[in-house]
């Protein structure tokens, strides 16, 4: 039935048929008369069609039910169309939304948060970016970041609880909104557009991020172990975090090992084939469909791609692949069928958890599309074809038959039932039949046998709810992210809790791989176009509260003071930027400031001097040599301190470790001993000592990977961490040292580590990083220069040093300045830079410490055209060359040009090391000004 049939046949029932329009005008909510047309037309076309093509076996009194029934539903379906409309209006029209979608989305929802939540979070937004929670009194722990985690670091954002540290155990910094993530697979959404980033979440939470994968959850100890997810070596233990209150929402992980949910899968040869993939974990099954479309350019004949699994999942699935499949073939100019779908299902129907009514409407989509559908089969294992080119699925019809079939593929994708993860096994707490945890309303847990645990919750599909048992889907852990929100607080407060009693019924809207979408509720289905851009409205306006929504961090609460605006332009721009000073090796002070202080004491107040220092303040190195008394062995002193550069204290230990022990190793030094030097904000014993523990725990493992004794140490409270090692190393002799000075024209420079750190976790505060790029920096981070540096000294390097807080271009000119009568050519496209970095400061998001660090352009030659072609666009990566480093990499100088440098790097790529050649040293030309060493080329071919 079309628009027009429609209102054709209200006209032949005359005023009965006016009557019956009025009546749904009214429901329709609007007076805009195009909409009130739309509503009338859709209503009855989905009605009528929908009512009268319906199973009729249960009788008329099924009938009246069903009628009634669909058309409460319609109702409901139509108003948020509506809805809808009003947005796209409101926001300029559709003109305007095609050019700027966020214009919309900006607008929010009525369905998806109150106008009494909308209008409460506004209000206490602004105060809460400044909010001064006072010392920490107790510590909430969340494990994964799930749906209704997200709500809860949104809601923390938004209304911190004073006295309260929110620590978020994560093993994804992305995770993927369940809603969308077809849409992902079918083209229509990029994966940024469907993944929540968990760091720039973190950060509007005044959240830890801590990147590590939970291994177990000692209930009575109450601790969480965890193993890292930054260690290059796949994952290392280290110590478990204390917690108050926990809460875990992580998901459920594949029912395709070990036999869980019902199948038993297992290969011949004990694991699946290599072309068998899961859709969870979500990653990991994103990626290799990618691989699998970039492969369509190869093929050269029909592929069978088989689906297992017939849930709602499986059929959005099916119909998402084969959208893009179709599209990828298309535009490839290869014949569509060349990708064969099919889909195995273990009841006698497709998506048996829906009514019969849904489960008929995708059934004939399904069909429509040319999807093979094998019901009632039973998926087994995977083995090879007789042939080897092929693998099969290994299926049998259900008891009492148990015959077997055998379905061929190029590529098998399980989209089963999930299943609990690992650990959660060994959990002495209550679980239901299928192994997951059996919560209260309360969203609380239960002893296993015992009581209740008044401070460990779960939501999500790692968990059920008792006596309130519901499939496993996203809606519920959408839905649970607000009353588990105020359960936690209540937990923390003192307070009663509050019941989730989850939906029985509700309103469902699944994508058809096409634009369009099959919207479902109890036993109502309907088809449209037009609902596939409602349920777009609803992802994106969803997502949007949690990524570009969010509000932005300011960097200062209050306008500038009367003493301020005397003070002049300078004053001004400092008092902006006081609250946003970052840490690590960006917090450190810049270059020309530490330089006239030194200057002025060795006039004003002389260090005494010592014929036993080797090189001291006269000559500044990476660190202080004294001579040993009666040999020639000398001693190396250093000593390094720095704010935190990241919330989780166990990692900064070990960056503060790495970057104190970089200068021994930049020297070609032994560590030996080393003092700690710790400052730990205020909170209660409990929590004090277990960051002083976390940070010396982190330090400690770097000490001992390096077989340095930690000796003593000094700890102070203040504002916020900080850490730092005075660390003493030795040597045989004074000649055996590499040093800064010492550069010879014909060297060619080696740069061990890309740079970018700086601007990354400048980026980070002000929730402008990605969080996959932040967690690639702390990998950098985290990678000793000792290997480096021992590798250089056999290759022959006597020069070197480490890249640090005043970034490439100053400690290049540190080195240019101790040597004697040499020029170095830079090669900007050889620099290495972190993924991400580039990005920042071309928006302009630089570490505090970029403007006194860009001072030492003036020693650049070509300063000027350098800068000039920056502005016009065609070197982005300069900037990059003053951004401070933590724990940077090593600056190598070796003499034998071209050939000496390929040998160094091909040495440090055999250790696993990387490694660039960035640049060369020359003679210095006479008519350069004083000052002037550096030259910057777009690439080493450059004139």
């Amino acid at each position: 039935m079309t628009q027009m049939t429609a209102l054709a046949a209200l006209r032949r029932l005359g005023a009965a048929g006016g009557i019956l329009y009025g009546v749904i005008c009214a429901w329709s909510g609007t007076t805009i008369p195009s909409l009130n047309l739309w509503f009338v037309s859709e209503y009855l076309r989905n009605y009528f069609e929908g009512l009268f093509s319906r199973d009729r076996s249960e009788g008329l009194l099924g009938f009246w039910r069903a009628a009634v029934l669909r058309g409460v539903t319609l109702r409901r379906v139509l108003r948020l169309e509506i809805d809808h409309q009003r947005n796209i209006r409101a926001a300029g029209g559709p003109a305007a939304v095609a050019e700027d979608p966020t214009r919309l989305w900006r607008l929010g929802l009525l369905h998806v948060a109150s106008a009494r939540q909308a209008a409460r979070a506004a209000k206490k937004a602004a105060a809460a970016m400044s909010a001064e929670t006072g010392p920490v009194l107790k510590d909430v722990v969340l494990v994964g970041g799930g749906h209704s985690h997200a709500h809860i670091l949104l809601m923390m954002g938004m209304e911190p609880i004073p006295n309260v540290r929110v620590t978020l155990i994560t093993r994804d910094m992305e995770t993927p909104y369940s809603g969308m993530l077809p849409g992902h697979i079918a083209g229509h959404y990029t994966k940024q557009e469907c993944h929540i980033d968990l760091a720039r979440l973190g950060r509007f939470a005044r959240c830890r991020v801590v990147h590590a994968e939970v291994i177990g959850i000692d209930t009575v100890s109450q601790r969480v172990h965890v193993r890292s997810c930054l260690d290059d070596e796949g994952g290392r233990e280290r110590p478990s975090l204390r917690y108050d209150v926990i809460s875990v929402d992580v998901g459920c992980s594949p029912s395709t090992v070990g036999g869980l949910s019902g199948y038993d899968l297992q290969s011949s040869g004990g694991a699946l084939g290599q072309h068998v993939a899961t859709v969870k974990p979500i990653d990991g099954f994103s990626a290799k469909f990618e691989r699998l479309v970039a492969g369509i350019a190869g093929w050269q004949e029909p592929h069978d791609i088989l689906v297992v699994g017939a849930g709602a999942g499986g059929v959005e699935l099916v119909l998402a692949i084969q959208h893009r499949l179709w599209t990828t073939l298309e535009r490839m100019g290869k014949p569509r069928d060349w990708a064969r779908l099919a889909i195995v299902s273990r009841s006698a129907r497709i998506m048996p958890g829906h009514s019969r009514s849904v489960s008929n409407l995708m059934r004939k989509v399904v069909d429509e599309r040319g999807i093979v559908v094998h019901t009632a089969l039973a998926a087994q294992k995977v083995v090879k074809a007789s042939d080897g080119k092929k693998e099969m699925l290994v299926c049998v019809t259900p008891f009492p038959a148990n015959d077997e079939c055998r379905l061929p593929f190029d590529e098998c994708i399980w989209c089963t039932d999930g299943a609990p993860q690992a650990w959660m096994r060994d959990l002495d707490l209550e679980k239901d039949a299928g192994g997951f945890l059996l919560v209260e309303t309360s969203l609380q847990a239960r002893k296993k046998g015992g009581d209740v645990l008044p401070n460990f919750f779960a939501a999500g599909d790692c968990c059920s709810i008792r006596d309130h048992p519901r499939p496993k889907a996203g809606v519920f852990a959408v839905m649970a992210g607000m009353p588990l929100s105020k359960n936690i607080r209540a937990a923390l407060e003192g307070r009663p809790m509050v019941e989730y009693l989850p939906q029985k019924e509700f309103l469902g809207i699944i994508g058809l791989g096409s634009r369009s979408a099959v919207a479902s509720k109890a036993d109502v289905a309907l088809q449209a176009d037009w609902l596939w851009d409602l349920k777009e409205w609803i992802d994106r306006a969803w997502m949007w509260k949690y990524t570009e929504g969010l509000p932005r961090m300011s960097s200062s609460a209050s306008g500038p003071s009367d003493v301020a605006k005397v003070a002049g332009s300078e004053a001004l721009q400092l008092l902006a930027k006081a609250s946003m000073r970052c840490g690590g090796c960006g917090s450190k002070v810049g270059s020309s400031v530490l330089t006239g202080a030194i200057q002025r004491l060795q006039v004003e107040q002389p260090v005494h001097r010592n014929p036993e220092v080797l090189l001291g303040l006269d000559a500044p190195d990476d660190a202080a040599v004294v001579k040993q008394k009666g040999s020639t062995g000398v001693t190396v002193h250093t000593v390094d301190f720095f704010k935190s550069i990241v919330g989780d204290p166990y990692v900064f230990g070990r960056i503060a470790a790495l970057h104190a022990l970089s200068d021994c190793f930049a020297m070609g030094a032994q560590a030996q001993t080393a003092l700690a030097l710790c400052t730990i904000s205020l909170g209660s014993d409990e929590v004090m000592s277990e960051d002083l523990f976390q940070i010396m725990a982190g330090a400690n493992r770097e000490l001992v990977a390096a077989g340095c004794t930690l000796a003593g140490g000094h700890t102070t409270e203040g504002p916020e961490p900080g850490f730092g090692l005075c660390v003493t190393g030795v040597a045989d002799d004074l000649d055996m040292l590499m040093k800064k000075g010492g550069l010879k024209p014909g060297d060619a420079l080696i740069l061990t580590k890309p740079l970018g750190t700086g601007c990354l976790f400048a980026g980070e505060m002000q929730q402008r990083a990605r969080g996959q790029h932040v967690s690639a920096a702390l990998r950098s981070m985290l990678r000793s220069n000792e290997p480096a540096a021992q590798i250089a000294r056999l290759q022959g390097s006597r020069t070197c040093t480490d890249v640090t807080g005043f970034g490439l271009a100053g400690h290049l000119l540190e080195m240019c300045k101790a040597s004697e009568g040499i020029a170095v050519s830079l090669w900007l496209d050889q620099v290495p830079v972190l993924d991400g970095a580039e990005a920042l400061v071309t928006e302009g998001i630089m570490s505090s410490l970029q403007p006194a660090n860009f001072r030492s352009r003036r020693g650049i030659a070509n300063e000027e055209a350098v800068a000039a072609a920056f502005a016009a666009g065609s070197l982005p990566r300069y900037p990059l060359l003053f951004d401070p480093q933590t724990n940077g990499g090593l600056l190598f100088a070796v003499s034998g040009g071209q050939q000496a440098a390929s040998a160094l790097v091909a040495a440090l790529a055999k250790a696993g090391e990387d490694s660039w050649h960035i640049g060369v040293v020359s003679a210095r030309p006479s008519s350069w000004e004083d000052g002037r060493f550096l030259t910057i080329k777009a690439s080493a071919l450059s004139a």
